[in-house]
């Protein structure tokens, strides 16, 4: 772990990466258990190309605080909101959802807070504080009347969840697609019994196994890593969450091999 120039800075296990239209691009620096920033603006010799955001130490740990009081435990994605300069982080072995305020200083203690999960693995929907998440992994933003939302590739669950990012309701979290914990049939066994179909907590019938990451594509569809059944699945917008048609595969066959590598993130 170094910040420094290009040539001297040291990373261990990056993950993923978001970008800023000022110029910078934000790293969930997983074995470092920091997130990091590259600084396109400066040329690659100066010290200060690649520095921490957050994070304060190489063991993991979770705490809230200034950036450098804060801790993270294996963040595993990251995505940057251009118009409120808010990250969200997928803190996955602190089963948390994370947001660092950009418009703060680092020094402030409300630089790093949790945005929804109790940090008790499992599943639940609702509030901020109440609603579980187990190991989430990938991250997307979408934006709708005005509220950022986020959506989750919650790994442990095999499912697609919904986070408020802005607003007065939050953290309340909701389940989009994917069935029971285990994933079912897709979760143990996938084959061609890995269902698509409708989504939501009730009547679903999509199902998921160990998803990795989900990416919006700024119309109608997200786009998901569906890892270990090696498939790559679409939520389709255009019809509702109850519709037989809302998740799809798009790519991938139903031959299954246990052995990496799988399909596990997005460009």
């Amino acid at each position: 772990y170094i910040d420094s120039t290009a040539a001297l800075a040291q990373f261990s296990s990056p993950v993923d990466t978001a970008f800023s239209s000022a110029g910078y691009v934000y790293v969930a620096d997983r074995s470092n258990h920091r997130i990091r920033s590259i600084n396109l603006n400066l040329p690659r010799t100066d010290p200060g190309f690649v520095r921490t955001v957050a994070g304060s130490g190489s063991t993991g740990g979770y705490a809230d605080g200034s950036a450098a009081n804060a801790k993270f435990s294996s963040p595993n994605g990251i995505a940057y909101d251009e118009i409120t300069n808010l990250l969200f982080v997928a803190d996955t072995n602190n089963h948390r959802i994370r947001k660092i305020n950009l418009n703060l200083l680092p020094t402030d203690p409300s630089f790093v807070t949790t945005l929804a999960g109790s940090g008790i693995p499992g599943f639940l929907d609702g509030l901020a504080a109440t609603a579980k998440f187990s190991s989430p992994a990938g991250l997307t933003l979408y934006y709708f009347g005005g509220v950022t939302y986020l959506y989750v590739a919650d790994k442990g669950n095999n499912r697609i969840r919904r986070v408020v990012g802005t607003g007065s309701s939050t953290g309340t979290t909701t389940t989009i697609a994917g069935g029971a914990t285990t994933g079912g049939l897709c979760a143990n066994v996938p084959s061609t019994t890995c269902s698509d179909g409708s989504g939501g907590i009730t009547g679903f019938t999509s199902q998921f196994s160990n998803l990795e990451d989900i990416e919006y594509d700024g119309g109608m569809f997200f786009y998901i890593a569906d890892t270990d059944n090696n498939r790559i699945r679409m939520l389709d917008l255009n019809f509702p969450t109850a519709s037989p048609l809302f998740v799809k595969t798009i790519a991938g066959s139903s031959g299954f091999n246990p052995s990496p590598p799988h399909p596990n993130g997005f460009v």
